[in-house]
C-alpha cells in the first residue's frame, strides 16, 4: 500500500527543511512526498527544491500556488492530488518520529481499518516537550468505531488535528470528507468530527509519532481578533451542518454519545474558546458571541441530555448561566485546578 505524506507549507523557511528531512528520512519505502506551498513571499519554495535535488530517491510532487489559497483549500488539494492509496498529513513546521510510516502502514494492514491515529508530545519554542498525549491502544469496528472510541477512552479531552492520522483515501473520497472553505482556520475540528461521523473501522496507537512544534508562525499564536470569533462561528455552524445532513441520510440510526462529546468538546472546551475569551476582543463581542452560541444551542435542541462528559458539561452550565463571560473568564483562567478537581471526583 503506498502512501502519500501530505505536507501543507506557507512562509516556513526556517521549518520546512526539518520537516521534510524528518520524513526523507523514514524507512518505509512505498512513499510520495506531496508539498503543497501556498504561495510563500520567503525562501520556504527554493528550500524544497533544495531537498528534492539532494533526495532524487524520493517520490516527491511539489506544487506551488500563484495566489495564496488558505490551509482549507491546501488540504482539500492534497486529497485531490494524492497517488497513494492512504493518505497522512504533516503540517510543514513539525516532524514526526523515526519509523511512523512503517507503524501506520503495518497497523493499517494488519487490522484492515479506515482510519488508524498516533499519539503526540507538544513543544514550546525552545524544543521543550510540555504536553504528550498518549492514547489506549486499541482497534474498534463497528457503526460510529471513531466516537465509540472517544466515549469510552477520552472524555475529558481530544485531538482534533488532521494530522498524525493515516487516512485510507477511497474512505475519504466516498464519504465526502473535505474541509469546508467559507472559514479561514480551525478547518481540522470540521474535519475530524465529519471523520467521525462516518468512520466504521478505527485503529489507536499508543506510541508517540509526532512532534508538534509551537512555534510563532503556528495559527495559534495569530492576532485574536473579532474576525477570530466570527471564524468560529461559521465552524460550529459548519459542525452542527455536518450533523444534521448525517441524521437526514441515516434517519433510523441512533446517534453515539461520542459525537455529542466531540460536537460540545469543539464548541465548549476547544482551546478556540478558551482563546477568544483571553483575547482583546472588547467584552461586548464576547458577551454578543456567547449569547449567539446559547441561541445556537437552543435553536439546534442541544440541551443538557445532549451534553457528554464532565467539561463539557462545566462548560455547558457555565454557557446558560446569567455570567457566562465572567465565569468563563475565570474557568479558563483556573482550569488547570478545575481539571485536578475533576478528575479528582471522577475516580
Amino acid at each position: 500500500m503506498k502512501i502519500t505524506v501530505a505536507v501543507p507549507c506557507y512562509n516556513l523557511e526556517e521549518r520546512i527543511a526539518t520537516c521534510l528531512e524528518s520524513v526523507i528520512s523514514q524507512d518505509f519505502q512505498e512513499m510520495e512526498i506531496l508539498v503543497i506551498d501556498d504561495h510563500s513571499t520567503d525562501r520556504s519554495v527554493e528550500i524544497v527544491r533544495e531537498i528534492m535535488m539532494k533526495h532524487p530517491e524520493r517520490e516527491f510532487h511539489f506544487i506551488v500556488n500563484e495566489v495564496n489559497l488558505g490551509i482549507n483549500r491546501v488540504r482539500n488539494m492534497a486529497i485531490d492530488e494524492a497517488k497513494g492509496e492512504a493518505l497522512f498529513f504533516v503540517d510543514g513546521d513539525d516532524t514526526i518520529e523515526p519509523g511512523t510510516l512503517s507503524l501506520f502502514h503495518r497497523r493499517m494492514e494488519e487490522t484492515d481499518v479506515e482510519v488508524v491515529c498516533g499519539s503526540f508530545r507538544k513543544k514550546d519554542f525552545n524544543g521543550k516537550t510540555y504536553i504528550i498525549k498518549q492514547f489506549p491502544e486499541d482497534t474498534i469496528k463497528g457503526e460510529f468505531a471513531y466516537a465509540h472510541y472517544i466515549e469510552h477512552f477520552v472524555r475529558g479531552s481530544f485531538c482534533v488535528a488532521v494530522w498524525n492520522n493515516l487516512y485510507r483515501l477511497d474512505f475519504i473520497k466516498t464519504q465526502g470528507i473535505f474541509c469546508d472553505t467559507h472559514y479561514k482556520n480551525y478547518e481540522d475540528c470540521v474535519f475530524t468530527f465529519k471523520v467521525a461521523l462516518n468512520a466504521q473501522n478505527v485503529s489507536f496507537i499508543n506510541d508517540i509519532t509526532y512532534n508538534y512544534h509551537d512555534v510563532p508562525t503556528s495559527i495559534s499564536h495569530q492576532k485574536i481578533d473579532l474576525g477570530f470569533l466570527q471564524n468560529y462561528r461559521a465552524v460550529i455552524e459548519s459542525i452542527v451542518d455536518a450533523k444534521k445532513r448525517f441524521e437526514a441520510s441515516h434517519k433510523d440510526m441512533p446517534i453515539s454519545p461520542g459525537i455529542s462529546f466531540l460536537l460540545n468538546y469543539i464548541c465548549l472546551t476547544n482551546g478556540c474558546l478558551k482563546s477568544g475569551m483571553e483575547s482583546d476582543v472588547n467584552k461586548k463581542d464576547k458577551k454578543l458571541f456567547l449569547r449567539w452560541l446559547r441561541g445556537h444551542y437552543h435553536k439546534n435542541n442541544i440541551n443538557w441530555s445532549n451534553i457528554e462528559g464532565p467539561y463539557n458539561k462545566i462548560s455547558f452550565l457555565i454557557l446558560n448561566s446569567p455570567f457566562s463571560y465572567l465565569l468563563f473568564r475565570c474557568y479558563f483562567k483556573h482550569l488547570k485546578v478545575v481539571v485536578n478537581i475533576v478528575g479528582f471526583l471522577s475516580k
